[in-house]
């Protein structure tokens, strides 16, 4: 019987070291995830596994001013978004970028802890979302363009104009600028065209190789020109330009996608139209 007993407290002896690692033995336990939080203007923040291109996670801001907050495992590598107007039919999708990178690392020193963002603000001249705080938890990877796949039929790219024509208008300012307008065309690799410029009554050259770019946001740009932005609308058929003049006069482009058919009996133009107009001049009084 005493070597039974004997053999009983060895087993439970085995059984009790076992369940003191099956537990981390006890107050060892770490976690193997992070918070992500921040506010937002817009309405859903997502995470991509940069690894897959697939969503790791995606939560709707929500309150006043609207927050956010994500749980995701540590040891992966993301990139982030923000959306606005999420599920509608002029959906936005901003990257979220620190200085050059919008790869970032979550390694195992993020495990248990809260990352705060801050506001993460989109901004309009780059196309790219910007959170007001720069966590050293988050640690930059490099850049990466990839659209997700989920994401595809939000994001805005080159292709969406590539073969395009349109018509456009400017105003511009500068007294000695006025008006212009004529014809913007995109070839079949997204390089834009200007032809058929008028200014003020007067043919210009053409303007030739624009080296455009399309943030995910439909944000136009011209890498050439810091000061050219344009944003495209949803159904890809009317955009809207500011920049400064080479007088450094401001100016505002609106452009127009051309195709369709018109009626020349003019039926297509019956009913009552509002308008605006702008007029511009050396000073306020000749301005309006």
């Amino acid at each position: 019987m005493r070597g039974i007993r004997l053999h009983f407290g060895l087993i439970f002896g085995v059984l009790g070291t076992l369940a003191l690692l099956g537990c981390g033995g006890g107050d060892d336990e770490s976690s193997t995830t992070t918070t992500i939080q921040g506010s937002v203007p817009g309405t859903v923040f997502v995470a991509v596994d940069n690894n897959t291109n697939l969503e790791a996670g995606r939560v709707t801001a929500t309150g006043t001013p609207k927050t956010f907050s994500m749980v995701l495992p540590t040891g992966m590598i993301y990139r982030f978004y923000v959306m606005e107007n999420e599920g509608t039919g002029n959906s936005r999708v901003y990257p979220m970028f620190m200085g050059t990178n919008n790869v970032f690392e979550l390694d195992n020193t993020a495990n248990g802890q809260t990352i705060s963002l801050g506001r993460v603000t989109p901004d309009m001249g780059t196309g790219k979302a910007t959170p007001a705080n720069t966590p050293p938890l988050m640690m930059g990877r490099g850049a990466n363009s990839v659209v997700p796949s989920s994401l595809a039929g939000t994001a805005f790219s080159m292709d969406n104009v590539k073969g395009t024509t349109w018509g456009y208008h400017t105003m511009m300012t500068s007294g000695t600028m006025g008006w212009e307008h004529g014809t913007l065309s995109f070839d079949g690799i997204g390089v834009g065209n200007m032809t058929g410029i008028v200014r003020n009554g007067s043919l210009l050259p053409e303007r030739n190789n624009i080296p455009y770019t399309m943030s995910l946001s439909g944000m136009l740009l011209n890498p050439g020109d810091s000061t050219f932005q344009s944003v495209v609308s949803r159904d890809m058929s009317v955009m809207v330009s500011t920049f400064t003049d080479s007088t450094g006069g401001f100016a505002m482009m609106i452009a127009q996608k051309r195709g369709g058919v018109f009626l020349t009996d003019g039926s297509d133009m019956t009913g009552t139209w509002k308008f605006q107009r702008l007029t511009a001049g050396s000073d306020n009084t000749t301005s309006g």
